[in-house]
């Protein structure tokens, strides 16, 4: 990708063809150039989305949330509003138990899959990391369809890339990649993880945080 600062034209052509500029002082991401994106489904100005293949309707109403809702951060705590869908970014750290049939992570993510007014994304590493789980558990790599079904999944592009290498904090690569991934998402957009560095370096960059696993 050209340097925003070496060439500023060649920079905001790569934005206009969807990727993604990150701003930094001292390491620390303080912009970010993105593509204009629609608030009511902020995938569409990403190419190369793989959509869910199963998309969400009230096939269990009796567990539905209120209608309508969206779930907002203020360093973490979710505040119903009424104002539109709700997208939630699902980590691997609460795939792999909703997989494993964790009670907690696998109702939240029933409820969450069953509610038209929900949005469940992810990185397209998130199919990578499920196969890699199910391979190393001899279980059958068919079985993370039950998950990524419902999961549309984001590419992994240099934009999200630069962004990941900006982030300062210590943080593991692939958890550094999610967390990029939900930035580019939106503000709006819930992560939903049960690893605690990637927890509070999602508060820290103003996201909001949910994790079923312990709830």
């Amino acid at each position: 990708m050209p340097s925003f600062r070496q060439n500023p034209t060649a920079a905001l052509e790569e934005v206009e063809r969807g990727e993604t500029y990150v701003v930094t002082k001292h390491r620390r991401p303080v912009a970010r150039l993105v593509p204009p994106i629609d608030e009511e489904d902020p995938l569409a100005a990403i190419p190369g989305v793989i959509w869910a293949r199963e998309p969400n309707g009230p096939s269990r109403l009796s567990e539905l949330p209120e209608s309508r809702r969206r779930l907002r951060g203020d360093r973490g705590t979710a505040r119903g509003d009424e104002v539109g869908m709700v997208r939630f970014y699902l980590d691997t750290s609460v795939a792999v138990h909703v997989l494993g049939g964790t009670l907690g992570a696998k109702e939240w993510f029933d409820r969450i899959a069953a509610d038209p007014d929900s949005q469940l994304i992810s990185s397209r590493l998130l199919q990578t990391e499920l196969t890699r789980v199910q391979r190393r558990d001899g279980k059958p790599v068919s079985d993370r369809d039950l998950v990524l079904r419902h999961v549309s999944l984001v590419p992994i592009t240099e934009g999200i890339l630069g962004t990941a290498e900006a982030i300062g904090e210590h943080i593991r690569t692939l958890d550094a990649i999610h967390l990029a991934t939900t930035l580019l998402v939106g503000s709006f957009t819930v992560l939903v993880t049960h690893d605690a560095t990637l927890t509070r370096l999602a508060l820290d960059h103003g996201l909001a945080v949910a994790d079923p696993v312990v709830a």
